[in-house]
């Protein structure tokens, strides 16, 4: 009888820790959560202009020529105004700064030739010196990939106890 009663509880908080485990473990959704703008465009006449803060799911910060969406995960430009080439100085662009958030990665879509697009663990820096735009016609959209959540000791152990709740359900079904 104890026997039985001792397979079920080990069956049942098996079962309870599957369930829970993915919600404990799964990445974090949100890449962007807040940060700031900062910008030097020289060829415009603003030299290091900013901070813009912005909170995302859905801000537009808007600069001069340039309207910033930015959402969870993307941060789009796009030309607002005229045509036109940024001068070939060393930095012309913008930087965003994620302060509370780590980047593992970013995905660069652009029809804008020559525009370069880096990155460190909380900041993005777009450099569009040397580049031509047109308003409508050019963008430039970067997803950003979020840091992945490690599993912390707690859930570690909370598997191996599971594993061996498992196995020693198994050695009593079959002993």
């Amino acid at each position: 009888m104890i026997e039985k009663k001792l397979q079920r509880i080990l069956l049942g908080s098996f079962f309870v820790l599957m369930l829970s485990l993915p919600l404990v473990i799964s990445p974090s959704a949100l890449a962007i959560t807040s940060g700031t703008v900062e910008w030097d465009l020289p060829t415009l006449g603003t030299v290091f202009n900013g901070p813009d803060s912005f909170t995302a799911p859905a801000t537009v910060v808007t600069l001069p020529e340039i309207s910033n969406v930015i959402t969870s995960n993307s941060i789009d430009l796009n030309y607002v105004s005229g045509s036109g080439s940024w001068s070939s100085l060393s930095f012309n662009g913008e930087v965003f700064k994620l302060p509370s958030d780590t980047i593992t990665g970013i995905s660069v879509n652009t029809n804008e030739t020559g525009a370069l697009v880096t990155f460190d663990a909380h900041d993005i820096y777009v450099n569009l010196a040397g580049t031509t735009y047109t308003q409508d016609v050019t963008f430039l959209d970067i997803s950003v990939n979020p840091a992945s959540s490690v599993p912390e000791p707690s859930t570690i152990l909370l598997v191996g106890a599971a594993l061996t709740g498992l196995a020693a359900y198994r050695r009593l079904k079959y002993a």
